[in-house]
């Protein structure tokens, strides 16, 4: 279930993820910057190079396979790509969600309240920022993730007029108990999470 979200994560979360910064982290020494904001930076940076390796992958597999195809390169290929990114960079990458693909990418405690004060600050048309939170020894970076794309709903709109059948009966196979469909574009789909030790 967790790669099936996670191509999720690739059609939709990346689509409206626009970072502005470079791909490499910000020295603190040599910016003089504090911590928060070489965190801040760092996770912009982070969440950029790990979109565009994600999309990357993914849009060559629905070309060569199809959605449905897409899925399960998604099933075998994503974790694998995270997990090498996050040893690349040093911290823990995810992508969570509250209507979550696989069970075991449920979001923490913490997680969910970050993503219903999303919720709440999208539907009262206040703009979502990104976030900083101490937490023990980490500090967790959150970036909300927009459904952005028309694509994305080929995996998560609605089951009877965005998904087609192929697609949807791989996902029912792989992933007998999905939340993450009836999307609409704009919709709020989940969150970055970057965790970094301090």
């Amino acid at each position: 279930m967790r790669h099936l979200y996670m191509l999720g994560l690739l059609l939709c979360w990346a689509c409206s993820s626009n970072p502005q910064q470079t791909n490499q982290a910000p020295n603190q020494a040599e910016n003089n910057t504090s911590p928060a904001i070489n965190f801040q930076a760092a996770g912009d940076s982070i969440v950029n190079a790990a979109q565009k390796a994600f999309v990357g992958a993914l849009m060559k597999a629905i070309q060569e396979r199809g959605t449905s195809g897409a899925v399960a390169f998604c099933n075998t290929h994503a974790l694998p790509i995270a997990d090498s990114l996050s040893r690349h960079y040093g911290c823990t990458i995810q992508r969570l969600s509250d209507r979550y693909r696989n069970p075991a990418d449920r979001p923490q405690a913490t997680d969910s309240i970050v993503i219903a004060a999303y919720q709440a600050q999208k539907a009262a048309g206040t703009p979502l920022e990104t976030r900083l939170i101490e937490q023990d020894q980490q500090v967790v970076y959150y970036k909300p993730i927009i459904l952005g794309m028309p694509t994305c709903l080929q995996c998560h709109g609605n089951p009877q007029t965005d998904i087609d059948a192929s697609t949807l009966a791989v996902i029912r196979s792989k992933y007998p108990y999905d939340l993450a469909v009836g999307y609409k574009q704009g919709d709020l789909r989940g969150v970055w999470k970057i965790a970094f030790r301090k």
